[in-house]
Parts: C-alpha cells; structure tokens; sequence
C-alpha cells in the first residue's frame, strides 16, 4: 500500500512538473499526454472547461491552460491519499499556484 502511495505522488509531482515546464519545453506537454494520463482520461477544470481524451485534453491545455498563461508553478502540500481498493484511489492536496 506505501507503495501505491507513493506512485500517485510521483505521478502528481510529474503533472505538475509537466504542465509548468512546458512554458520553457514545449515537449513536456508530449510528457504529460503520455506518462500522466490514460487514452481515454477526462479533466474537468469546472468553469474554465473539460476535456476527455488525448486529443481534447491536448487542444484543452494549448488553447485554454497554456494560451491564458506565460508561467505556472505548481507547490504542492500536505498529501491526503486513501487507497480504496485494488484500484481505486483518492488523493486531496493543497496547492499553492503561482501565474502569470
């Protein structure tokens, strides 16, 4: 179960890492597509919009994310992860984000 635990962090650590590099490395949103989201994974950032899927998860962050944005660094704090199950997991961080 530590281990699980310690998966989701990394995994939330390399969105963060991802999403906040692209703006000096465009290919980190390659990264990101490819080792934090599955094929057919949904996002939903309420009002600023969804997306499910690669591909509309890819138009999502270049003309929503990363066309509203010059920068973005993602802190996170205090990780809550809950494994429920064989596969079933629940994760709550806060987060500090700094834009621009």
């Amino acid at each position: 179960m530590l281990e699980d635990v310690e998966e989701i962090k990394r995994l939330k650590a390399k969105y963060c890492y991802y999403v906040d590099g692209h703006y000096e490395d465009s290919s980190c949103l390659d990264l990101l597509l490819r080792e934090v989201f599955a094929d057919d994974a949904f996002i939903d950032f309420g009002p600023f919009g969804s997306a499910k899927g690669q591909k509309e998860i890819r138009n999502f962050y270049v003309n929503m994310a990363f066309g509203m944005l010059s920068f973005s660094m993602h802190m996170l704090l205090n990780p809550l992860i809950e494994i429920k199950g064989e596969d079933k997991a629940t994760g709550k961080w806060y987060f500090l984000f700094q834009v621009l």
